[in-house]
């Protein structure tokens, strides 16, 4: 993480703050937790965003961080993990896991996997992965105010949302972290998803230098 800070004090302590909460990818995509700016040219994020995301312009870009705070992925892969919270892991049918229509064969990939390499239980399993949205919503926000489809005050405004939500959901980093990686090894079904989204959580809980640890949820 030592790499990971600009250092140069640009940001006001409550813009650290609403950045901490999307931190998780910033470490993914090597960028500064303390700056805007990206280590992407702005060419590289358009593609990135059009090729991902469909987002093109302002219109897009807002509809799209609007569709990861009200519905994202959390909306499919929820229901899945409550069923494996609620009924065991055992109990999921071959059947259910090759059902395309739901998200439980990638939900039952990733909880067994988890809850193997941790050594707990169902209950153990985040009851939601609106984490993996909502740290994409303040990517999302901040790609689009450098790509120049939205205004800075727009832009704040959007994370201030996030935030405010990851507030209401979550009652530490711990959980909010864990609702990321469990979120983003289900996005996919690959447990390796789930693992170096675990590094990345880890870092941010335990380096001296990370946000996570300099802000108090």
């Amino acid at each position: 993480m030592g790499n990971h800070r600009k250092g140069d004090n640009s940001l006001t302590p409550e813009q650290n703050r609403l950045l901490a909460y999307g931190a998780p990818l910033f470490l993914y995509n090597d960028d500064n937790v303390d700056s805007l700016e990206s280590t992407a040219g702005t060419d590289t994020l358009k593609e990135m965003l059009e090729e991902w995301w469909e987002v093109t312009d302002r219109k897009s870009a807002l509809e799209t961080i609007s569709w990861l705070l009200n519905e994202g992925q959390h909306a499919g892969a929820d229901p899945a993990l409550t069923e494996i919270r609620q009924r065991g892991i055992e109990a999921i049918t071959e059947e259910e896991k090759a059902d395309e229509d739901s998200k439980i064969g990638d939900a039952f990939t990733i909880a067994e996997f988890v809850m193997g390499v941790n050594e707990t239980t169902e209950a153990d399993l985040p009851e939601t992965v609106l984490a993996w949205d909502l740290v994409r919503a303040v990517n999302m926000a901040r790609w689009a105010f450098i790509c120049g489809y939205i205004n800075e005050d727009e832009m704040w405004e959007a994370i201030r949302t996030t935030a405010g939500i990851a507030k209401e959901s979550f009652n530490s980093w711990e959980e909010y972290g864990n609702s990321f990686a469990v979120g983003r090894g289900i996005w996919r079904g690959e447990t390796d998803d789930y693992e170096t989204a675990d590094e990345v959580v880890g870092a941010l809980l335990n380096k001296e230098d990370s946000p996570w640890k300099a802000i108090e949820w």
